[in-house]
């Protein structure tokens, strides 16, 4: 679908992204800084599974005005991370920066200012994300579902976090048709981070 907000107004419907163009689509869309950030995007028919886009800065309060890369007077724009070939599947802030998360690696996007606007660096090419909603911060940084790992960073290497049994249990027993629904959470009543996934056979 388009994407959509709301204004907060429980008088208000939900609206459209102002200014988004009605024939983009997105695989993924969080906030980052003043900033919307958008991966794995579809222009009509032709879909750029590597490329980030982001809106112009937006006012405390307020939606983005445009993502009009090609116009010199904001600082929208879009960037392809191409330095890997797995697809991008989501992205999540760690601090100052923001994580953008491929199937098989994971960026670092930082906010640099000047004609620039980002600068993007390879963080680790051997873990990258499951699927979407994979990923959840905690005190200790990010905890994720990969392909084939669950794992941890602070925005440089990952380390993984289960023993071999438990890995080869947990993915041993993922359903591979409905992998995409997988996803994690955090409990904070309990310190616990979970991590979800649909079963085979389930």
């Amino acid at each position: 679908d388009v994407p959509q907000y709301w204004d907060g107004n429980i008088a208000t419907n939900f609206a459209t992204f102002p200014t988004w163009d009605v024939n983009w689509r997105a695989k993924s869309i969080r906030a980052y800084r003043n900033f919307i950030v958008a991966v794995n995007i579809t222009k009509t028919a032709t879909r750029y599974p590597q490329m980030v886009k982001w809106s112009t800065a937006a006012n405390p309060g307020s939606m983005p005005n445009s993502w009009d890369e090609a116009d010199p007077t904001n600082d929208a724009g879009e960037f392809p991370l191409a330095e890997t070939q797995g697809e991008l599947v989501d992205s999540l802030p760690l601090g100052g920066v923001n994580i953008i998360y491929k199937t098989d690696s994971y960026f670092s996007m930082q906010f640099v200012g000047g004609e620039q606007k980002f600068a993007f660096q390879l963080i680790d090419k051997n873990a990258g994300l499951l699927s979407q909603n994979c990923a959840v911060a905690f005190p200790g940084g990010h905890v994720c579902i990969g392909n084939g790992d669950i794992y941890t960073h602070n925005g440089g290497q990952s380390r993984s976090i289960v023993s071999e049994k438990d890995r080869d249990w947990f993915f041993g027993n993922l359903d591979s048709t409905y992998r995409n629904l997988a996803f994690a959470c955090v409990n904070p009543s309990k310190k616990e981070v979970w991590l979800c996934a649909p079963g085979t056979g389930f």
